[in-house]
């Protein structure tokens, strides 16, 4: 465990985010080293991960107690679209862990603090207030 002078020493929850380039997971086997996961739902405007539901009904069935959904941004697209897509594909069941925005550049692109903070605000106004863990 980590430590910082002086103080009492720090403990940290192993957890992964997952999406269908991981390919097959074997949610029991991965259920025995880790407390949490994050599943990829979707991304843009109109994605969708198509292993969302395999991975979300994997996690549940091996019992993982933290579970919760993110989002793949894209830079350039509608935050509140983005949004919208994400919450039409949690529908109801968005787990016990807030949502997560990923936000990376894709190659070649860049992408400004203010432009990032701009599109990521708006993003999360909408997920923040529909889904409370």
């Amino acid at each position: 465990a980590a430590t910082m002078t002086g103080s009492a020493p720090l403990t940290y929850d192993a957890g992964i985010d997952v999406s269908r380039h991981n390919g097959v997971i074997q949610w029991g086997r991965v259920s025995r080293v880790v407390q949490f996961a994050y599943v990829r739902a979707t991304m843009g405007t109109t994605g969708r991960d198509d292993k969302y539901g395999v991975n979300w009904r994997g996690a549940r069935a091996a019992g993982l107690p933290f579970l919760g959904a993110y989002h793949y941004f894209v830079a350039g697209l509608p935050g509140e679209g983005q949004a919208n897509n994400f919450l039409n594909v949690l529908g109801g069941d968005h787990g016990n862990l807030p949502p997560v925005v990923d936000v990376e550049p894709r190659a070649g692109e860049i992408l400004s603090p203010a432009a990032r903070s701009a599109f990521t605000c708006c993003w999360a106004r909408r997920p923040r207030a529909a889904v409370r863990p």
